[in-house]
């Protein structure tokens, strides 16, 4: 399965690990853009959009500070061929509440690592 993995710049070691795991479960990462050396470029801003695009399932890995991710969750919301995955509880902080997790294009709420890690090793 192609998944895209979004959360806040702050936890880019963690999707980058999540997504090494997921990896090894058989999964393709469609934009590692944690590998980018800076964060606030044309080209990162159009590479995150064409991984979610790319995505056959988008994965938030909700935090206060997701402004980023907020864009991408929009930008996976207005397709209807992507599965649309709200993981919360993963970083020992509150996630802020957002309009967008009522949306009826969002097919999962997770609450914790090992619900999602159930949901990546049944490929969702």
């Amino acid at each position: 399965m192609r998944l895209y993995i979004s959360t806040a710049w702050a936890e880019r070691v963690f999707a980058s690990e999540l997504a090494a795991l997921a990896e090894t479960l058989g999964h393709t990462i469609t934009c590692k853009w944690w590998d980018t050396p800076e964060l606030v470029t044309t080209e990162a801003a159009i590479s995150d959009l064409e991984g979610v695009d790319d995505a056959e399932t988008f994965i938030l890995l909700a935090h206060p500070e997701a402004y980023g991710a907020m864009v991408e969750l929009g930008y996976a919301l207005r397709g209807t061929n992507t599965t649309v995955v709200v993981a919360h509880d993963l970083f020992g902080v509150e996630s802020h509440r957002c309009i967008f997790y009522a949306h009826p294009n969002i097919d999962i709420h997770t609450h914790g690592f090992i619900e999602l890690f159930r949901l990546l090793k049944r490929s969702i």
